[in-house]
């Protein structure tokens, strides 16, 4: 998708291979790309955000509306001119806020958790004030601003992309559901066309949108398939199953009739995007990963259930069945080491309170985790972080 750190990996691939400007890998000096370090360099093994946030506080945040001030055409939308609080990434701001809150509290550092979440509060309550239109978010606003002054009425297909995130990484809602409900259904009702679904439309142009001369290229009216199966991965984790079906086989009939499936007409075979169709998967298991916590609420329909779904270091089979007094649940690992801190699963039964644990098909012994059920969620966290090897399964039974 947008914004997922492609021209990262597209900046290792060039050093592997042997590029030696510093300019083209985008640092001012080589130092700055040896992340191993060097003589006059010490290593940088750890990533960190707080200077990218900063500098979104400060430097990209000209009024101090608590949102990234956009001056046209200046994100992964390179080719789309926004101005001033612009949904799509305003939405990805709010969600990394979000992210750095749960970061902080991880690390156990107080000042950041409160400086972000003041952040947090005042960005997300003007993005409501100045984006919702009673419909969906509209594209921009920048009325009364430095950049552009005016009001723009576009529905995005992207504008709320961050809560795509949040759904992945288990941070809750950015935005109300009754919301989140009328902007899809807006999104589904004026960019979903016989030929795909569109990245924008606008009320004003109900067809197509006249591209301005100086855009090299139109990215208004382009399905882009990496977009699309973002799209629908999300409809699929808010509930919109047979929406998100009919997205899905619109961009597998194109393509596959075409025969280039990773082709993306905008740059080609091989392009990156479409590879977020792995997370199609992801929502049919209503997955969310955070900091070693897995939780599972499955949105398709059926009682029994198989899926996989891929983890850092490998992937699994999910298994869901519903027996005559209880619900069985079994992760087998089929390939790398699963290693959980926590396991939830949505259930059916919610009257159900008794938890047993089995690992290798051997019961472990209740001092190895502690279970709770409420609210139709069964909860087991571990002790410490549980070793599910390949060919091995993790079975938890609810009755």
């Amino acid at each position: 998708p947008n914004g997922c750190g492609k021209s990262n990996i597209v900046d290792s691939i060039k050093w592997v291979v042997g590029e030696q400007s510093a300019k083209a890998l985008r640092g001012a000096e080589m130092a700055d790309v040896i992340f191993n370090g060097c003589a006059t360099r010490r290593p940088m093994p750890l990533a960190e955000v707080t200077l990218v946030l900063e500098h979104a506080c400060t430097e990209a945040d000209a009024n101090g509306d608590g949102l990234p001030d956009m001056e046209g055409a200046m994100c992964s939308y390179d080719n789309f001119p926004m101005y001033g609080a612009a949904s799509f990434v305003s939405s990805l701001w709010l969600c990394a806020l979000k992210s750095a809150i749960e970061g902080a509290k991880i690390l156990g550092d107080r000042e950041a958790e409160d400086k972000y979440s003041t952040l947090y509060e005042r960005g997300h309550k003007v993005f409501e004030e100045k984006l919702w239109n009673g419909k969906y978010y509209r594209l921009y606003n920048d009325e009364g601003g430095i950049y552009k002054g005016d009001v723009d009425e576009g529905c995005i297909t992207d504008q709320i992309i961050g809560q795509w995130q949040c759904h992945q990484t288990g941070l809750g809602d950015l935005f109300a559901p009754e919301r989140r409900r009328s902007a899809l259904t807006e999104i589904l009702r004026r960019n979903f066309r016989e030929w795909g679904l569109i990245n924008c439309s606008w009320p004003s142009d109900p067809v197509l949108k006249d591209v301005p001369e100086k855009c090299w290229d139109d990215q208004f009216n382009t399905t882009w398939s990496g977009t699309e199966l973002c799209f629908a991965s999300f409809l699929i984790y808010e509930g919109m199953w047979k929406q998100a079906l009919a997205i899905i086989k619109n961009v597998d009939d194109r393509y596959r009739k075409a025969g280039m499936y990773w082709d993306h007409q905008e740059w080609g075979g091989h392009y990156f995007r479409p590879m977020v169709s792995w997370l199609i998967t992801n929502a049919m298991l209503g997955l969310t990963i955070r900091n070693g916590a897995y939780g599972f609420a499955p949105k398709m329909p059926g009682q029994d259930l198989t899926l996989f779904f891929s983890f850092a270091g490998g992937y699994a089979h999910y298994r869901r069945r519903r027996l005559k007094t209880a619900e069985q649940f079994e992760i087998a690992v089929a390939d790398g080491q699963f290693a959980p801190r926590e396991v939830t699963f949505e259930l059916k039964n919610r009257r159900a309170s008794k938890v047993s644990v089995a690992l290798a098909g051997k019961p472990l012994d209740t001092v190895q985790y502690e279970a709770h059920v409420s609210y139709g969620t069964a909860r087991i966290r571990f002790a410490k972080p549980l070793a599910v090897h390949a060919g091995a399964a993790l079975r938890v039974t609810v009755k």
